[in-house]
């Protein structure tokens, strides 16, 4: 994963650790495990918005939205409501 790849990942996860209504019920050591495995080829921010949408699932609130970085509303597979 390139530096700049993880950076975003990491303040995703920081985000959603920090705002997640059920943050108390949510393995993050297991999360961020999991989100940063799924993502370990990424280069770009942008691939690194599935392992992000699947730990936004783990959350299971229903809260949580992954938004583009170009402003162009979702994501692609993404349907839930934080963004970054």
């Amino acid at each position: 994963m390139s530096k700049e790849a993880r950076s975003y990942s990491s303040s995703a996860l920081d985000l959603m650790e920090g705002k997640a209504p059920r943050r108390g019920e949510v393995d993050w050591d297991e999360v961020r495990r999991t989100a940063f495995t799924e993502a370990r080829d990424a280069r770009r921010p942008a691939d690194t918005h599935q392992a992000i949408k699947a730990a936004q699932e783990e959350l299971g609130d229903g809260h949580s939205e992954l938004f583009s970085l170009q402003g162009r509303g979702r994501c692609p597979g993404t349907s839930r409501s934080a963004s970054l």
